[in-house]
């Protein structure tokens, strides 16, 4: 069995799924009147970004960073 990767908790960094990448790449798309086929292979590689996000988030261990929010 693999030991889980350590990771920084998420509270100590930004968002890491792809969200707004998809948001803004979605409206370019429909404001160039992209064509079926760019919007295919658009929206496919779209899908395996988000596949992969949600696969690392499910493997990674949070731990926070050491001194952080200390006062």
């Amino acid at each position: 069995m693999k030991q889980k990767k350590r990771v920084i908790a998420p509270s100590s960094l930004p968002m890491k799924i792809p969200l707004w990448p998809t948001i803004v790449l979605y409206l370019l798309l429909e404001q160039q009147s992209a064509t079926d086929l760019v919007k295919g292979v658009v929206y496919t590689l779209l899908v395996i970004w988000w596949a992969v996000a949600i696969y690392n988030l499910n493997r990674e261990e949070s731990r926070d960073v050491p001194g952080f929010g200390d006062i």
